[in-house]
């Protein structure tokens, strides 16, 4: 098997067992919901990163939809993580989670991100591994309040944009929750045909989705096998920078 880190990433998964729930997908795509009624999940991205803060915000994955579902989403600096599990009850507003990460140490570049979602026992977390093209590393974990089963609703698998509707529009407008009924519209629509202006495409995303315990391999792929590219003006910024450089250090 050590040959699989010398071929493409799309050929080296087909590679992978039968047995193996592995489904290659694509930015601005739509799918049946991949995550509903899975316990136990992992999603790995390959994503183009923007120069921070962007404006607007960015969808990186959903699944599910407002009342259940999960949803990553760039704000600026900020990667969100949400989870949503209901509709919003004035009366128990503890039963949704979110976390918000500064992620700003990886600005304009490319990397591989992994969600790794267990909710097969009555403790629910899911785990965010980030490694960028310079080597930097981030993980953090997100634990559940409540044991809540299942990460998504009944709602399609999106990346790059939403498929259907977000998890967390009927929580935007509660004091201290993530605003991303911003991202509840036509601009980040991925059932559309053209797709909307805002959503990513497969050239700065790219994802694969294992279930399964076993399915995800240990190591995140290399950010370099995944073939997205950075956004124009990225690459010119970061063109730019190594020119300075290179002048600074001549004289």
């Amino acid at each position: 098997m050590k040959v699989l880190k010398f071929l493409p990433l799309a050929f080296a998964i087909s590679l992978l067992p039968a047995q193996a729930a592995v489904t290659m997908v694509n930015g601005g795509e739509n799918h049946p919901s991949l995550l509903q009624n899975q316990t136990d999940w992992t999603v790995d991205m390959g994503v183009a990163l923007p120069v921070f803060p962007a404006s607007p915000g960015l969808v990186l994955m959903e699944s599910g939809g407002d009342g259940t579902g999960v949803a990553a989403v760039l704000q600026g600096n900020d990667l969100v993580l949400y989870q949503d599990n209901g509709d919003f009850n004035v009366s128990t507003p503890d039963v949704d989670d979110y976390a918000v990460y500064d992620i700003s140490s990886f600005s304009g570049q490319v990397v591989s991100m992994r969600l790794t979602g267990s909710f097969a026992t009555a403790t629910d977390t899911i785990a965010l591994s980030i490694l960028g093209s310079d080597g930097t590393t981030f993980a953090e974990t997100l634990t559940m309040s409540a044991d809540i089963v299942n990460a998504a609703g009944g709602n399609r698998f999106g990346l790059g944009g939403v498929a259907g509707d977000l998890a967390g529009v009927d929580e935007s407008a509660e004091a201290g929750y993530p605003n991303t009924a911003a991202f509840n519209n036509a601009d980040y629509d991925v059932d559309a045909a053209p797709v909307g202006a805002n959503v990513l495409g497969p050239d700065r995303i790219k994802g694969i989705v294992y279930t399964g315990t076993d399915a995800a391999p240990a190591s995140l792929p290399a950010p370099t096998s995944w073939g997205v590219v950075p956004e124009p003006g990225t690459g010119l910024l970061s063109l730019l920078g190594t020119c300075l450089l290179v002048f600074r250090r001549r004289r």
